[in-house]
C-alpha cells in the first residue's frame, strides 16, 4: 500500500509539476505572440519609414536634376552674352580705331588748312 501511496504521491506532484509547466507554457505563448505583434508593427513601421526615406531621397534626386538642368541652361545663357559683350567690345574697338583715324586725317587736314590760310595771309599782306 505504501507503493500505491508513494505513486499516488508521486503522479499529484506530477501533475501538478505538468499543471505548473503548462501555465508557463501558455504564459510564454502569450508573451511570444505580443513580441511577435510588436516586431510586426515595428517592421510595418520600418517599412513605412523606409519608403518614406525613399521618397525623399528620390524627389531630392529629381530637384537636384531640375537644378542642375537649370544652371546648365543659366551657364549656356550666360556664355552667349559673353559672346555677345565680345563681339560688341570688338565692333566698338574697331569704330573707335576708325573713329580716331578720322580725327587724325581731320587733324591734318586741319594743319594743312592753316599753314594754307597762313601761307595766303602772308601772300596778302605781301601784295
Amino acid at each position: 500500500m505504501m507503493l500505491l501511496r508513494e505513486s499516488e504521491l508521486m503522479v499529484d506532484s506530477l501533475r501538478g509539476e505538468m499543471s505548473m509547466k503548462t501555465a508557463q507554457t501558455e504564459q510564454l505563448e502569450v508573451a511570444l505572440e505580443e513580441k511577435s505583434k510588436e516586431l510586426h508593427k515595428e517592421a510595418r513601421q520600418n517599412q513605412q519609414a523606409l519608403k518614406s526615406l525613399e521618397q525623399q531621397a528620390a524627389d531630392g534626386t529629381s530637384r537636384v536634376k531640375l537644378m542642375e538642368s537649370a544652371l546648365m541652361q543659366t551657364r549656356e545663357e550666360l556664355q552667349t552674352y559673353v559672346t555677345q559683350l565680345e563681339e560688341s567690345k570688338k565692333q566698338h574697338d574697331r569704330e573707335v580705331a576708325k573713329k580716331e583715324e578720322e580725327l587724325k586725317r581731320l587733324q591734318k587736314q586741319l594743319q594743312q588748312g592753316r599753314r594754307d590760310v597762313e601761307e595766303r595771309a602772308g601772300h596778302i599782306v605781301e601784295l
